[in-house]
């Protein structure tokens, strides 16, 4: 019966096993390949700061712009100013004159018509007919030789008229509208004179350079 054979001495430590090093002992293993670094892609405030430098503004020649722009504006519009000013002073003067002219027409005129006797009656009324124009004149005409002579002949009427003023309504180089106050004396025969106020818008109009009347209304 065979024994097994003790050992001949203690155990011999064996060689010990390669041991994996410890966590932290363990240096992170590079990547097999590592990546490189992408390029950063450029920030879009940068790039607002980094912009192109503005053009260079030109320099404004205020002098040329006065000289050429500004001033001769301002000189046409002052001599068109001027121009409106003139046109409006020169028509204003004119149709004071023409105004003034009328007035006195009228004055005169309302005169001849409204007074006359008994003896001149008929030469003195158609005389004031030439003052007269359009279809007014018809009309004074009609009545005159109607009602005024005959009645004036015939009843032996006098009547004296006159004009203590005059103010003119508006006036032109062609119309004129004046009014009249009037102040006439009738006489019928041997009766006391009997006296009358009224007053006339008179409408004038230019014929030929000739101010006429064309238009009488006594209120």
């Amino acid at each position: 019966m065979t024994h097994a054979k003790e050992p001949d001495g203690p155990d011999e430590p064996t060689a010990p096993e390669d041991v994996a090093p410890a966590p932290e002992d363990v240096a992170p293993a590079p990547e097999e390949a590592a990546a490189e670094p992408e390029a950063a892609e450029p920030d879009a405030a940068a790039e607002a700061e980094v912009a192109e430098p503005a053009p260079a503004r030109r320099r404004v020649d205020w002098g040329r712009v006065l000289a050429y722009g500004v001033l001769p504006a301002v000189a046409l519009v002052l001599a068109a100013v001027a121009g409106v000013a003139r046109y409006v002073d020169t028509t204003a003067r004119d149709d004071a004159r023409a105004g003034a002219a009328a007035m006195a027409t009228a004055e005169s005129t309302a005169v001849t018509m409204l007074s006359y006797s008994p003896t001149d009656v008929d030469a003195k009324l158609n005389a004031a007919a030439a003052l007269l124009t359009g279809d007014f004149r018809g009309q004074y005409l009609g009545t005159i030789h109607n009602t005024v002579i005959p009645g004036a002949q015939q009843q032996q009427i006098s009547a004296v008229t006159k004009v203590p003023a005059a103010a003119v309504v508006s006036a032109t180089a062609h119309r004129a509208v004046v009014m009249l106050y009037l102040d006439q004396t009738v006489t019928v025969g041997d009766d006391a004179p009997s006296k009358t106020l009224s007053s006339a818008r008179a409408t004038l109009t230019d014929v030929d350079g000739r101010w006429l009347i064309s238009e009488f209304l006594v209120t």
